[in-house]
């Protein structure tokens, strides 16, 4: 069984400036706060597997339940400012992002069969040792060539970071 909700609320605004250096201006604001969280279940079924060779009995694995809880937390934030003149447009901008895991507590059961052996196990939680700070700047350029917007020539440099799910980090660290 495997869980995976998600809240999250995104946050945008656009205004249109004052002209400046002889250019309309635009300026773009955004952030999100998203929770992430994961919940992973595994259970054979019986909590044992039997193997056979030629009708004989030869191996014998008895299992307990597993169980993984994570949670991350994403926050974005950007900014992005656009100038246009007549047919050229400079655009420039800059996102964050924090991102950060953690794995949650989370408990099993016994083998009911022999919980001498394989007894009821808990973890209590840990944070992952690392949290992701990144910055993503970016520019453009844009030139309407023909002067009515249907040819244009686009220039764009930008620094993008991958997203994580939940539990990317505190899996391989805890």
């Amino acid at each position: 069984m495997a869980l995976r909700p998600v809240n999250s609320v995104d946050a945008t605004a656009t205004a249109t400036g004052p002209t400046w250096w002889g250019a309309s201006h635009t300026l773009m604001l955004g952030g999100r706060w998203r929770d992430a969280g994961s919940f992973n279940q595994v259970r054979r079924g019986g909590r044992a597997t039997a193997r056979f060779l030629d009708g004989v009995g030869t191996e014998a694995e008895l299992t307990r339940d597993a169980q993984q809880r994570y949670r991350l937390t994403n926050v974005a934030l950007y900014a992005q400012d656009a100038l246009t003149w007549s047919r050229v447009s400079l655009t420039a901008g800059v996102r964050y992002d924090r991102n950060a895991d953690r794995a949650l507590a989370s408990a099993v059961p016994a083998n009911p069969m022999l919980p001498e052996w394989l007894p009821a196990a808990s973890f209590a939680g840990a944070d992952a040792p690392l949290v992701f700070h990144d910055v993503s700047p970016r520019v453009g350029l844009s030139v309407d060539v023909s002067g009515n917007g249907q040819t244009r020539v686009r220039a764009h440099l930008a620094r993008y970071v991958g997203q994580l799910g939940a539990g990317a980090i505190a899996l391989t660290t805890n």
